[in-house]
């Protein structure tokens, strides 16, 4: 199914995942004519746009939304649908003091004005927050359908999967990207934690992944994303441990630890190389 701003692929009777020319990936769970939604994308105009698609062409009333992490591209939708919204505790928290640092009506203003493409899409942006949260993980039924939350952290502190058990299918947020390079973009990213987060996914009984970006994927994914995510931090630690300087220390890493299978990406792994770098140095006192 496409229409302007989107493209619906069907993954089964009951899930479907919405497609962005922009933005990330979003998540709808459809049953006896209600919806849930998993994470609602960065526009104001387009996520009204996917709420009368859902009604109209899916003939669904949305009852709930997701949020598996603040960033704007799985956010700023939130206003439009009008129905409860659901996040790790650590989610809200970041989201309602952002409002007042990050995302006041200057910085939005600020953004717009560097970014033409933005007026359209953020003209009367108002920034929802959650209204329901969990600390750690939340079963959720819905309709029959059993749904788990759970915060795993790494890409943000509150990073938040949606796992359908019954459907070995799991929505990953940011933690997982496929087909390019992922990138550690937050201000409280965890390279560590981002590795154990892959690393209980890789544990699930999980045979599909909706990542964040990207198409959907399997293990082999998180797999790759251990490996190269492990091999920065590993690498990174032997260094400050010889006592190699941070600019020496980035210079090393610039050449290693390239994501296998992947078109490099030099913009990005030097993103990546400079979070490590920021997250492991205070351990050893650069």
């Amino acid at each position: 199914m496409k229409c302007k701003d989107f493209e619906i692929e069907r993954i089964n009777q009951v899930l479907f995942v919405v497609r962005q020319d922009k933005g990330a990936n979003i998540g709808v769970c459809v049953k006896d004519n209600s919806a849930l939604l998993i994470d609602s994308g960065y526009s104001p105009r387009k996520s009204r746009a996917l709420k009368e698609l859902v009604q109209e062409k899916l003939d669904c009333k949305i009852e709930l939304l997701f949020n598996t992490h603040y960033h704007s591209d799985h956010t700023f939708g939130n206003q439009s649908f009008g129905c409860p919204i659901i996040s790790s505790e650590d989610c809200k928290e970041i989201m309602q003091r952002n409002l007042s640092t990050h995302w006041t009506p200057e910085e939005i203003r600020k953004a717009m004005q560097e970014d033409p493409e933005l007026k359209e899409e953020w003209e009367d942006l108002r920034v929802a927050s959650p209204t329901r949260t969990f600390k750690e993980e939340r079963t959720y039924d819905f309709k029959g359908i059993q749904l788990v939350f759970q915060r795993l952290g790494g890409h943000t502190k509150g990073s938040s999967v949606a796992w359908f058990p019954d459907y070995k299918l799991l929505f990953s947020g940011d933690i997982v990207f496929a087909d390019f390079y992922p990138t550690q973009l937050s201000i409280d990213p965890s390279p560590l934690e981002l590795i154990e987060a892959l690393r209980k996914i890789e544990k699930m009984d999980v045979e599909r992944i909706v990542p964040g970006h990207g198409n959907i994927c399997g293990q082999s994914t998180v797999e790759r994303l251990i490996g190269y995510w492990s091999c920065l931090t590993s690498e990174c630690q032997k260094l400050f441990a010889k006592g190699m300087d941070e600019k020496a220390a980035e210079k090393v890493l610039l050449d290693r630890c390239h994501l296998e299978g992947i078109t490099f990406d030099a913009r990005k792994h030097k993103r990546n190389v400079d979070t490590v770098l920021k997250s492991i140095r205070q351990d050893y006192g650069q």
